[in-house]
Formats: C-alpha cells, sequence, structure tokens
C-alpha cells in the first residue's frame, strides 16, 4: 500500500515537472529563439531517473510513467518542428 501511494505521488510530481519543462522549453525556444534541447534533456533525465525508482515499485507504474513522457517528447517535437519551419 505505502508503494502504491508512493507511486501515485511520484506520478503527480513527474507529471508537474514535465509540465514545467514544457513551458520551459516554449519560453527559452519561441521567445528567445534559443535551442529547445534544454527541455529534451531535461524530460530525458527524468524519465531514466522515474524508471530506475519505479522498477522497485511496480512494472505498470512504470509503463505509464513511459508513456507519459513518450507522448510530452512528441508534443515537444512537433511543437520545435513547428516553429522551425516557421
Amino acid at each position: 500500500m505505502e508503494n502504491l501511494l508512493f507511486g501515485i505521488m511520484l506520478f503527480f510530481a513527474n507529471l508537474v515537472s514535465c509540465g514545467l519543462s514544457f513551458i520551459i522549453f516554449k519560453y527559452l525556444y519561441i521567445k528567445r529563439k534559443s535551442k529547445g534541447y534544454l527541455y529534451l534533456i531535461t524530460i530525458a533525465f527524468s524519465a531514466v531517473y522515474t524508471l530506475i525508482k519505479l522498477f522497485q515499485l511496480s512494472i505498470i507504474l512504470s509503463i505509464a510513467f513511459l508513456i507519459t513522457y513518450i507522448g510530452v517528447g512528441i508534443l515537444g517535437f512537433f511543437e520545435m518542428k513547428k516553429h522551425v519551419s516557421q
């Protein structure tokens, strides 16, 4: 039961960090016209950390995290591609 609660808390904390890194990416890349690699590096490091932590909890939760990170990464990639082509 403790592991489940910890996993749920970790899930929401990582959703918040995903959102924050997406906001940072949009600010840096769109407003400042700098590269959006900071966003991708942030997502990659937090995804690896999350997977290391979650393999201690359960495989289902780690798959949910992986899907979340892949989704946010794809969104960021298409957002970056859209602004590069303009």
